[in-house]
């Protein structure tokens, strides 16, 4: 298939290193509408907690969010940095 009109529902395989909202071939990245945040908030390391190790987890943690089509579950336990 060479091209989805509006409307139709499309499916492309192979795709590596996208997330939602990219824009494929000619079509521009998503935008969205512009948010600002709402909370502020900080991360305490315990003792002996690795700052590296938890910049590392808390990327990753970013971008499963980002790329995770589940919704966000408020009352999970907060993950171990360390």
């Amino acid at each position: 298939v060479e091209e989805a009109p509006a409307g139709t529902v499309a499916a492309v395989t192979g795709l590596f290193h996208t997330s939602p909202g990219d824009g494929l071939g000619f079509e521009k990245n998503w935008t969205g509408p512009l948010l600002e945040p709402v909370l502020n908030y900080r991360v305490e390391l315990t003792d002996g907690t690795d700052p590296q190790t938890a910049l590392s987890r808390l990327r990753q943690m970013e971008h499963d969010e980002r790329t995770s089509p589940r919704p966000r579950n408020h009352d999970a336990p907060s993950k171990n940095l360390g």
